[in-house]
């Protein structure tokens, strides 16, 4: 059509190119080879994929599929439309700066392209230093599998001449002289010597100090007092190995000039300076909700406990950002000047975690709420968003057991022998009931004979015959009876008393009265932190059980591996016979067609029967192979299948070593304090036991402090030791 221009397009389907004239953009043809309908579009959006028209990183970016073919060439437009500008950014740079890839990616990109580059290098070393005869192929290709590990497991782009010295391979003098020879690395010393005339021979050498700094990331050279004379490259570097300084020494042309006009009075000159270590920046987490807004509630002057009086409750909606995590800065170790690595404090990273009711983004930096809730930071470290199920009357026959992974509250009772597991709990009563939860227990009235283990803190107004296990605090209005509860915060009861019971707690114990005249001795251990041990015990045995797994697995993956290699082994045999079989073929065929025109009927029949025997054995010879290919086919199935099962147990087993540090993290972070504090009576008998002493009291006490204190007495044979402190 006059007037128009044409484009180039291509089939959607089979990929046929087309062109066609431009006015037809926007409108359907049909293509003639596959007959699918496809719509023409603008050409630079039709336009096919041509690498040579991309930096090599872009390329990269696009068969890592950090990007895709359509997002390089738009991007490539934009460069385009900036070059009015005088100064377009490199097309990497604006994939970065436009989302397209992260920093990461980038940095990755770049690694790998310095990577390759160094690789190709590396590969001519290689063949120099075969043709030198200093290594063998075989240690050169060992020692660039070797590169390919180190840059594949730790993005390290290690030198081929470093790795084969430091396998003893070769010498640093063989891998120097090579280098030199690629122009890879400039021999200064020699230049230096080389360029040097010795035209004053007749004059006499100057006497030099050396003095390394404390920190020995410099070293200085200096006259000695009163010296005179000339200073030669040779004398420097002599001085230089002598105090083996090897790292860091600075450029021939200072140095040059310091020989050539040193200072009479002997000033020192900087001869060297480590490379100073980086340090990097930990990780840091912001929350954007309170993360302890609340306690337990307040225990009121007639000994009743106040709900109301804990705090404004947190209230989140869905998709609120809940937390975000400033990435971890690593630290980077420098080089003194003799070589050495000069050590820094290396920065630390912090897990983002979440728990039930949020989501993580993608790159690990921030979770939201998915629900509409309370949300809460658990003792590990997890984040979790809590929405509520509320229980009109009891739970009991008629709810059956409960689990919800928000909160629970129940107007009313838990009656005894149903199982409970929530978030927070509260309830009017608690009886003999087995209780879970990852948050707070509130009990308006009395918990009585259950087994309960909260991670958080648990309230009541009495507790009878119970255990107990809570990462918080156990605080108790009344009284508690007969009970054995364990407390990675403090056990209170400071209105009431503490009866028969055995109590474990790591920030101390504070009660009223401790015993009776007629009731069993106590049993209190402070300073301990039972519930972090429990723990990382349990996460241990865990752990313990998944590699058990994974060996059971491995042992399977193992036994399908042999198999595998005897199918291949019996894959190539019949290969053979099947191949011998078709020569055989392809001869009696032969046979036969001369037979044929000699008109040997006798001998024509024998070859007849020979070929039908020999096409039966091809035909098994099929089958059978066929069958070896179907079993290879399964084999290969069950092996991914177990592959895939080992690395979903190698998960766990991850997230489980993040629960145990966690748990590890959080114990040092709650001091542990060895003290009972008694405002009433305690009586004759209670035991008190502490991290490394402990006591009987052999009286009846009132109004103390019982504290474990390290005895400083020379004359005392006990280094640690329960004592008591009137209030």
């Amino acid at each position: 059509m006059s007037g128009s221009g044409s484009i180039a397009t291509s089939c959607s389907n089979c990929k046929t190119i087309y062109k066609v004239s431009d006015s037809l953009i926007g409108k359907y043809v049909t293509c003639k080879r596959c007959k699918t309908k496809f719509e023409i579009i603008k050409s630079n959006q039709n336009r096919q994929y041509d690498p040579t028209l991309y930096p090599a990183i872009c390329n990269l970016a696009v068969k890592y599929q950090f990007i895709t073919p359509k997002q390089l060439q738009d991007a490539a437009v934009v460069q385009k439309a900036l070059s009015g500008t005088g100064n377009p950014p490199p097309l990497e740079g604006l994939l970065l700066t436009k989302g397209m890839i992260t920093t990461e990616q980038l940095e990755k990109l770049q690694a790998t392209m310095k990577y390759s580059e160094e690789r190709q290098l590396d590969k001519k070393f290689g063949d120099i230093a075969i043709e030198y005869g200093v290594i063998t192929k075989e240690v050169f290709e060992k020692a660039l599998q070797a590169q390919v590990i180190a840059f594949k497991e730790e993005q390290i782009c290690q030198l081929l001449g470093d790795i084969l010295v430091e396998s003893g391979a070769m010498t640093e003098k063989q891998r120097d002289a090579i280098l030199i020879e690629q122009k890879r690395l400039q021999d200064e010393k020699e230049a230096m010597i080389d360029d040097i005339e010795d035209d004053d021979a007749d004059v006499p050498l100057a006497e030099l100090d050396l003095t390394v700094s404390e920190d020995k990331m410099k070293a200085f050279i200096q006259l000695k007092k009163g010296s005179e004379g000339r200073i030669t490259l040779k004398q420097i570097t002599g001085l230089l190995e002598e105090n083996n300084i090897t790292h860091g020494m600075v450029a021939y042309d200072a140095i040059r000039s310091y020989m050539n006009n040193h200072d009479a009075h002997g000033s020192p000159f900087k001869i060297a300076e480590g490379s100073s270590p980086f340090q990097g920046r930990s990780a840091e987490i912001k929350y954007h909700f309170e993360t302890e807004y609340i306690k337990s509630g307040t225990v009121t002057e007639d000994g009743q406990i106040d709900f109301k009086d804990r705090g404004e409750v947190p209230h989140v909606n869905e998709g609120d950002l809940l937390a975000e995590k400033t990435p971890r800065v690593k630290s980077e170790s420098g080089t003194d000047v003799h070589g050495n690595p000069a050590p820094v404090k290396e920065a630390k990273d912090i897990k983002l975690k979440g728990g039930p009711g949020t989501t993580v983004s993608e790159d690990g930096l921030k979770i939201f709420s998915k629900a509409t809730g309370q949300p809460k930071l658990l003792f590990d470290g997890k984040i979790t968003v809590m929405s509520e199920l509320k229980i009109k009357g009891d739970i009991g026959l008629e709810t059956g057991h409960v689990e919800f992974e928000g909160n629970i509250t129940v107007t009313e009772t838990i009656q005894s022998g149903f199982k409970v597991k929530g978030g927070n709990l509260q309830a009017k009563e608690i009886l003999s009931s087995e209780i879970n939860t990852s948050g707070d227990i509130k009990v308006i009235g009395g918990i009585i004979g259950s087994t309960i283990k909260a991670r958080g803190n648990v309230t009541a107004k009495y507790i009878k015959g119970a255990t107990i296990q809570a990462y918080g605090d156990v605080t108790v209005a009344k009284e508690i009876i007969d009970a054995n509860i364990i407390s990675g915060g403090t056990c209170s009861v400071k209105t009431g008393k503490l009866i028969s019971s055995e109590i474990i707690a790591k920030k101390g114990i504070f009660v009223k009265d401790i015993g009776t005249e007629m009731s069993n001795a106590c049993k209190l251990t402070v300073g301990i932190d039972i519930i972090a041990e429990l723990k990382i015990k349990s996460t241990e045995e865990k752990i313990a059980e998944k590699f058990e797994l994974i060996a059971g697995l491995t042992e399977k993956k193992d036994a399908f591996s042999l198999e595998l290699e005897e199918t291949h082994k019996k894959i190539a045999a019949l290969a053979q016979i099947q191949d011998k079989a078709m020569q055989s073929q392809r001869k009696l065929n032969e046979i036969i067609k001369t037979l044929k025109e000699s008109g040997d009927e006798e001998a024509l029949t024998k070859n007849h029967s020979l070929l039908e025997d020999l096409e039966k054995k091809v035909k098994a010879a099929d089958e059978e192979t066929n069958t070896m290919f179907n079993r290879q086919d399964e084999l290969n199935d069950e092996n991914d299948s177990i592959l895939a099962e080992i690395n979903a147990i190698h998960e766990i087993i991850h997230d489980l070593n993040d629960e145990k540090e966690a748990i590890v993290a959080w114990s040092k972070q709650e001091k542990a304090v060895a003290l009972v504090d008694v405002g009433g009576i305690v009586y004759v008998g209670t035991k008190i036991i502490g991290p490394n002493a402990r006591t009987t009291l052999p009286d009846t006490v009132k109004h103390s402090q019982f504290r474990e204190v390290h005895n400083v007495d020379s004359e005392s044979n006990r280094e640690y030791e329960i004592k008591v402190f009137p209030k």
